[in-house]
């Protein structure tokens, strides 16, 4: 019958065998901690676990957690402010519509208003009634022929002819002032018979 043979080895020595192993593992030439399998040991994060041989040059464990990228900020664009335009002024005009120039002409020796005298009459009624602040001279005139003193009584019955026929037209008569000037002012020659013609007349002014 065979003995057994019981062979005991010193606690020390048992000890270095089972502490050797993990020591190797932890000091991996990878840098990173092994198990016992030799995989990478991994923290709660998922992360490769390192070891003192683990340096900036190492290569990756393969697990190790990407770093997100750092979005790039690019700096907003310098906006120019382009200087502010100058105000456009702009110059209103009031267009009067006072009636154009009256020259009313007479024949010979008469007071009476011609049709055409009393059409342009009637756009200074109009325009009259539209502007009750206005107020009008009315200046009557004849040609040289004939004396001073006749002359003179013509000129008033043809600024006082102009004058009626406005009031006829419901313009007050103490709006317009009407006065004859007799052979004064001429603005033609009397010597002829076209220039006699154009100084036998009645003018109108507007006043305010």
């Amino acid at each position: 019958m065979k003995k057994s043979i019981a062979v005991f080895l010193p606690v020390a020595a048992l000890s270095a065998v089972f502490l050797n192993a993990p020591a190797q593992a932890a000091n991996s030439d990878s840098g990173y901690v092994l198990d016992s399998n030799g995989q990478v040991v991994r923290d709660q994060f998922g992360g490769c676990v390192r070891n003192s041989n683990w340096v900036k040059d190492s290569e990756a464990c393969g697990g190790e957690p990407e770093a997100k990228p750092v979005a790039k900020v690019e700096p907003k664009p310098v906006v120019q402010q382009k200087p502010e335009p100058e105000p456009i002024v702009v110059e209103t005009v009031v267009v009067e519509d006072a009636p154009a120039a009256f020259v009313g002409f007479f024949a010979l020796d008469k007071a009476e208003l011609t049709d055409d005298a009393k059409t342009k009459l009637d756009a200074y009624a109009e325009y009259m009634q539209n502007h009750p602040q206005k107020s009008l001279a009315i200046q009557g005139y004849t040609d040289s022929q004939g004396s001073e003193a006749y002359n003179m009584e013509l000129s008033q019955k043809r600024a006082d002819a102009v004058k009626a026929y406005l009031v006829s037209k419901g313009i007050a008569a103490e709006r317009m002032a009407a006065v004859g000037e007799g052979e004064s002012n001429p603005v033609a020659d009397n010597s002829t018979p076209e220039g006699r013609a154009q100084n036998r007349r009645v003018e109108l002014a507007l006043l305010d």
